[in-house]
């Protein structure tokens, strides 16, 4: 960025705020385009300060909106989100539709990470009615492929398959070779968790014919990494472990560390499957040492969750735990639930299967109130059911009560269930 930084300094030393303010501006999109949130974040708020300076209202809340997604972007969606709603409102009443629909596809996002799936899907669908209405195609398709992923995780299969073919028809339309092949891996991984394997694999191997034929080595490395996921729900173990070699390869030619890191998760899950747990842990421990590197956040807790299952399988339930909650801790900052869920169980199982029933309940207990949260989002909005999961988790409560003689909340407990 030398340019930039010598226009910032002309602009610095001739007192042109609003020039100086979109010079700093800049800097920060460039490394929000980077995904160097935390430094994108610092120059928003550096860009911000000289944009109030000036006293032109439109710089400010564009500024401002700016600054609330990058927040939102290194996990400070309760400070980020209403900034955000407020500069939405402000470009609306003033006409600036484009600009909302911008934002709103953002607060989408942001909704979507935090598990409120309604919201997501509402803020997604006025940014693409806003983008169809205005010819935008490229904009249309990214925010389908959005809208079809918030309905997939919420387990709407039917509408989220007829969003992600809608996102791929747009971008072969725009013989964009590279977002066709994303609308691949979409459709693909819809098929995958509708159960429909051969479906998957017919739309990856379609994928993986334009990768070729364009040389983008990077999609090709992700095409066999979707590719090794549904091998390996089939439970083919020999060609999910084929086609994450194939990934592992293309990254580290490449010397995509992101995609390493995540394609050794996979085949640390691969290997788990198989219980091969000396192989497992070693891919997971590649996994986190590549994430601390990267300092992904997200991928240090998914991988020390991953340790954990494999340490508490082996015996060691001590180190289990621990790392089990360093990363319920990193999912409770991030107010992502379904994680926390999943997390709050395996850790109250630990301490009930090591007979400190007194340890467990406090996290069963946090268990079934997220889980009838979930429930009750889910019945509001998704087809996805939670209940299987607060059944155990109360049946767990019992069985907690019972080793400690407590028959007033076993009672209790049983009426729930």
């Amino acid at each position: 960025m030398p340019y930039l930084e010598e226009a910032l300094e002309i602009h610095r030393r001739l007192g042109m705020f609003n020039e100086f303010a979109n010079d700093i501006m800049s800097i920060a999109a460039t490394y929000y385009q980077d995904k160097e949130y935390q430094k994108a974040f610092v120059y928003c708020n550096k860009a911000l300060e000289y944009a109030k300076m000036t006293g032109d209202e439109n710089l400010i809340q564009t500024f401002s909106a700016n600054r609330a997604s990058a927040m939102l972007e290194v996990g400070l969606f309760e400070e980020g989100i209403p900034i955000l709603e407020k500069s939405i409102i402000y470009f609306q009443k003033n006409d600036k539709y484009l600009d909302a629909a911008i934002y709103k596809g953002n607060l989408g996002i942001a909704y979507k990470e935090r598990g409120d799936y309604q919201k997501a899907k509402s803020y997604f669908e006025e940014a693409v009615k806003f983008h169809k209405k205005a010819g935008n195609k490229e904009e249309t398709a990214k925010l389908l492929t959005y809208l079809s992923d918030t309905y997939e995780v919420a387990g709407d299969y039917k509408l989220a398959l007829k969003y992600a073919q809608e996102s791929y028809e747009l971008y072969k339309d725009l013989d964009n070779a590279q977002y066709m092949i994303f609308g691949l891996q979409s459709v693909s991984s819809i098929y995958q968790s509708m159960g429909q394997f051969p479906e998957a694999i017919k739309n990856y191997n379609k994928a993986l014919e334009i990768c070729t034929s364009k040389g983008l080595k990077e999609s090709e490395e992700t095409t066999h990494l979707g590719l090794g996921g549904v091998y390996r729900k089939m439970e083919d173990f020999g060609n999910s472990l084929i086609s994450l070699k194939k990934a592992t390869t293309i990254a580290q030619n490449i010397n995509d560390e992101d995609g390493l890191a995540t394609i050794y998760t996979n085949l640390g899950l691969l290997y788990s499957d198989q219980h091969q747990d000396t192989e497992a842990i070693s891919y997971f421990k590649k996994a986190l040492q590549l994430n601390q590197k990267l300092g992904d956040e997200h991928g240090i807790s998914v991988a020390m969750a991953n340790i954990a299952s494999i340490n508490y399988k082996s015996g060691n339930l001590m180190e289990a735990v621990e790392s089990y909650k360093k990363s319920l801790a990193y999912f409770e900052e991030r107010g992502e639930l379904s994680q926390q869920l999943r997390l709050l169980s395996n850790i109250g199982a630990m301490y009930y299967n090591n007979r400190q029933a007194n340890l467990a309940i406090p996290y069963f207990e946090k268990s079934v109130r997220i889980g009838e949260r979930l429930r009750l989002e889910a019945e509001r909005n998704t087809k996805r059911d939670y209940l299987a999961t607060i059944i155990d988790d109360y049946r767990w409560l019992m069985y907690c009560h019972a080793y400690q003689k407590d028959a007033a909340n076993v009672f209790k407990v049983s009426e729930a269930v």
